[in-house]
């Protein structure tokens, strides 16, 4: 098996454990605190995974040929084949 596809694997397995990590903690910080902070904990949590899937995503595009050159504008860019 090529190199950098095991590389690959390893970071996939790594940021799976740490979205799992963020899902956990986000469903015990709902157990433990007030209501009228709850959408804060929540906004934050999703801001993790989000910056999480983004990660994990964007280095299986890199690791198959697909390179993002500005990263300033890459949100804002339509999808193109």
């Amino acid at each position: 098996m090529n190199e950098q596809i095991r590389l690959l694997q390893a970071e996939i397995r790594a940021n799976l454990q740490a979205i799992e990590q963020a899902y956990e903690a986000l469903n015990s910080a709902s157990e433990h605190i007030a209501e009228s902070e709850g959408g804060i904990v929540v906004g934050y949590y999703l801001h993790v995974l989000h910056g999480l899937f983004e990660s994990l995503l964007t280095r299986i595009a890199a690791t198959f040929g697909n390179q993002i050159t500005d990263r300033a504008q890459w949100h804002a860019q339509p999808y193109s084949r």
